[in-house]
């Protein structure tokens, strides 16, 4: 989050140089993936939102049949597709719901798929 000046800088064939700035405000964000893969391989192993700004944060992720296998209210996830007692899921899709507020309320559901 912050103010930013952003600043287009161009050339043309002939050499004709112009710029234009604006101002950006950035207030807050969220970013939901969709896939994620917890191999061990060093690129996409956790599950994570990027996000800044949420005044409210919960997390919950179920199995197809509903069993509840992580939650957090950390807005700083970090899902390693293990469950609460620690068993690594199986390739699937999972279930999951969102509470994320901020100045808005961005609070949604979808499903992760975990692929290996």
């Amino acid at each position: 989050p912050g103010n930013y000046e952003i600043w287009l800088h161009v050339t043309d064939d002939n050499g004709c140089r112009d710029s234009a700035s604006i101002e950006l405000q950035v207030e807050e964000y969220i970013i939901i993936p969709n896939v994620f893969s917890p191999n061990g391989d060093g690129f996409n192993d956790f599950f994570e939102i990027p996000n800044t700004g949420m005044k409210e944060f919960e997390l919950t992720i179920f199995n197809r049949w509903g069993t509840l296998l992580y939650n957090t209210t950390s807005a700083n996830v970090r899902w390693d597709g293990r469950t609460l007692s620690g068993r690594m899921v199986s390739e699937d899709t999972y279930y999951f719901e969102l509470k994320a507020v901020g100045s808005e309320d961005y609070s949604t559901t979808g499903y992760i798929m975990v692929l290996f």
